[in-house]
């Protein structure tokens, strides 16, 4: 059987901490149910704003713009494994109060292409990203 070395067995003891982490696509902590939730987008609203562009001349990436007022640099949100634009949409509202907010599907994800037998990397990734901010953000 396995058994804890001192180091772990402190740890366990230890106080807990003060603060929780929740993802951005946990629900609120509130007695309204998520949809209607202020500032939450729709994944459907989502889905009917949604552009797409062309990446290397074939690929389509779908992306996101939430517009804003305020001249500070804008935002790209970038989603982890699994992910989708929509994952965002508690955070997309928000974060647009201050600056504009692009989020992107990157290849093989969300509503972008997922072409077979393309060879997905995260090289290819961050092409797809470091493209995006060029498409995106030109002046």
């Amino acid at each position: 059987p396995h058994r804890a070395s001192p180091q772990s067995a402190r740890r366990t003891k230890s106080k807990p901490r003060a603060f929780s982490i929740r993802s951005s696509a946990e629900a609120p902590t509130s007695p309204s149910p998520a949809s209607s939730y202020s500032g939450a987008l729709q994944a459907t609203e989502i889905k009917e704003r949604c552009l797409k562009w062309r990446w290397k001349g074939q690929y389509t990436i779908n992306y996101f713009v939430a517009q804003s007022p305020s001249r500070s640099p804008p935002l790209l949100l970038v989603h982890g494994f699994g992910a989708s634009i929509p994952h965002w949409r508690r955070n997309i509202e928000t974060l647009a109060q201050n600056r504009a907010v692009y989020a992107i599907d990157l290849l093989g994800f969300g509503e972008s292409d997922k072409p077979e037998g393309f060879s997905y990397t995260m090289e290819t990734w961050a092409e797809v990203i470091l493209s995006s901010l060029a498409k995106l953000f030109a002046p």
